[in-house]
């Protein structure tokens, strides 16, 4: 890292990094789930099944569906569409991070500019609300594992939003850079659940 006179990191470096692999990967990631639940909504074909009176006159154990009719289960759909919903917010505010950095990128000063430290502000609120609000969810069995990897996502969005404040308070681009590593440890976590999911529910 090149470094002024003084022996203190240039600023100017700490924006450069890109966001686009982190907003790209979360936004695929909410697409998956999104689609995924609207094709399981739209399957029809149990609604004109012929109805087996007589199986259905006798006793039945308690199902305990797993692969792919677990994946089809209210609960399971609800669990996803919940996270298709945090995820696509997720993706919207990452995208306008992205865009506030790059306007800093050509214009430094921008970290002294109320204005943009307000909306830096209300994306990293944004980045806190998604790990509580995943924090929140309780997942279906058949999704446990997915679920796992995006709370770890969650947990590093949290820590870089502070890590990002903390640097822009103190106007520190080692702090800031740190930030940017932990969204892309979150990126990582985002590919495993996807991952996950696609073995799950694929």
């Amino acid at each position: 890292m090149d470094q002024d006179p003084e022996g203190r990191p240039d600023r100017k470096e700490w924006h450069q990094r890109p966001l686009v692999q982190v907003v790209v990967g979360i936004g695929l990631f909410a697409w998956g789930l999104i689609l995924g639940a609207g094709i399981a909504n739209t399957d029809t074909s149990q609604d004109h099944a012929p109805v087996d009176t007589v199986s259905a006159s006798r006793p039945t154990a308690t199902p305990n569906p797993t692969g792919e009719d677990a994946c089809t289960l209210p609960e399971t759909m609800e669990y996803r569409s919940s996270v298709g919903d945090l995820a696509s917010t997720m993706s919207r505010a990452l995208g306008k991070l992205e865009r506030l950095f790059g306007r800093a990128s050509r214009n430094p000063n921008l970290i002294y500019d109320e204005d943009w430290l307000v909306d830096v502000a209300a994306v990293l609120v944004v980045m806190k609300l998604f790990h509580d609000e995943v924090s929140a969810l309780d997942a279906p069995r058949v999704l446990r594992t997915q679920h796992m990897h995006l709370a770890n996502a969650a947990n590093d969005y949290n820590r870089s939003a502070d890590t990002i404040a903390r640097g822009l308070d103190a106007e520190n681009p080692d702090t800031l850079m740190q930030g940017y590593a932990l969204l892309e440890d979150a990126a990582a976590s985002l590919e495993q659940a996807n991952a996950a999911f696609e073995r799950a529910c694929g």
